[in-house]
């Protein structure tokens, strides 16, 4: 059965030449966030592609298996570890920090397992939230 997550990418299209980087470079990141996103996929759960904006891309995947261990989440995990590195571009003569460009949320089957990455950017800002139903 496995582990499952509840995950959210989030990135801004002036990097999104980054990210075709990381989907050219491994077969199983472009499967995980683009061929995934009509079927349930045995790996990888319930994805889903959205255009919430002109200038955004946000992958969500419900109930997905998110583990190091698998190549595509390897490769999306160190896009964003290269992001976090803290280099500036300049991008329309403005210095902008990497790790403002993305935002990861990853939450887990227990209450207490919530990851966050990246600091997002205008108006996407993916977060948890806790409720109780009964």
């Amino acid at each position: 059965m496995g582990y499952r997550s509840e995950v959210v990418l989030a990135v801004d299209k002036r990097i999104e030449g980054m990210l075709v980087h990381v989907f050219t470079s491994c077969p199983r990141a472009y499967e995980l966030c683009h061929d995934a996103a009509s079927l349930q996929h045995p790996l990888y759960g319930r994805a889903y592609k959205e255009d919430l904006r002109e200038d955004a891309l946000m992958f969500h995947w419900k109930g997905i298996k998110w583990y190091e261990s698998y190549a595509g989440v390897q490769a999306v995990e160190n896009f964003m570890d290269k992001l976090d590195e803290g280099d500036m571009i300049k991008i329309d003569g403005e210095e902008i920090d990497l790790c403002e460009m993305y935002r990861f949320v990853r939450t887990g089957e227990e209450s207490e397992d919530i990851v966050c990455r990246g600091y997002g950017f205008e108006g996407i800002y993916p977060y948890t939230r806790i409720r109780i139903s009964f």
